[in-house]
């Protein structure tokens, strides 16, 4: 696992990883003379320009939620008020931005009620949302690889411990904005991810019982950890790893 620290930078679509910003790093880190080029597909930058084809469909309701969620000509959601259910979510198959504007999305402490990502390798990304769950399955989960997933302004506010967050392990993972996350969970980690970008001035902060960030997707699978400069992760393990 490779952490390393950048200057933030403009973020350009491109088919191959070639950006070699100027590296920095604290002491006892490990520094590099390359960032980006080592993440293992450029879905990493193009996530981060990532723009909906189509109208953006708008929801009230938990009903309506997984209405649009299989709805496969709809690749926006936004959430126009607080939704509230206890069903689980159907799979996600195509690229889909779900923003939540602010409103809060409530799954109570059941399983199996997280946007599951299926076989298609695309684009996921949900921002804006506030997550009243203690769904051990986490917010967004898939077991398949080649995903590419962005959060953005991420806060759980369930009144004791919450889940798991992000469990994905063979997946990509950016992470902008605020995200403050405090999981409880003993069965899971709270984030699982392969490839993990914290970037754009990002202040995440994640709290678990067990290990917090998870990397093991595989034998002999890359795996890359960047935290660009400017940005701040705090974690915390009660009894066990951070990282």
């Amino acid at each position: 696992m490779n952490i390393n620290y950048t200057s933030p930078k403009e973020k350009t679509e491109t088919s191959s990883l070639i950006v070699k910003p100027k590296m920095y790093a604290t002491t006892g880190s490990i520094t590099s003379t390359n960032s980006y080029e080592m993440f293992s597909s450029p879905s990493v930058l193009q996530i981060q320009n990532y723009t909906p084809s189509s109208t953006k469909r708008i929801v009230t309701t938990y009903q309506q939620l997984i209405a649009a969620i299989k709805d496969n000509s709809t690749d926006h959601i936004e959430f126009g008020a607080n939704i509230s259910g206890t069903t689980a979510l159907p799979e996600v198959n195509r690229s889909l931005m779900i923003d939540g504007k602010g409103f809060t999305f409530t799954t109570g402490t059941g399983n199996n009620r997280s946007f599951q990502l299926g076989s298609a390798k695309r684009y996921f990304v949900v921002k804006n949302m506030n997550v009243d769950s203690k769904n051990n399955s986490g917010l967004i989960l898939s077991t398949q690889d080649g995903w590419t997933i962005l959060t953005e302004n991420i806060q759980n506010t369930y009144a004791n411990n919450a889940g798991t967050f992000i469990d994905t392990s063979r997946s990509y993972l950016v992470m902008k904005g605020q995200t403050n996350w405090n999981s409880g969970t003993t069965g899971n980690n709270v984030v699982n991810a392969k490839e993990i970008l914290i970037t754009e001035q990002a202040d995440i902060r994640i709290q678990g019982r067990v290990s917090v960030i998870r990397m093991h997707p595989g034998n002999r699978i890359n795996t890359v950890f960047i935290i660009e400069k400017g940005s701040k992760l705090a974690l915390h393990s009660r009894e066990g790893q951070a990282i």
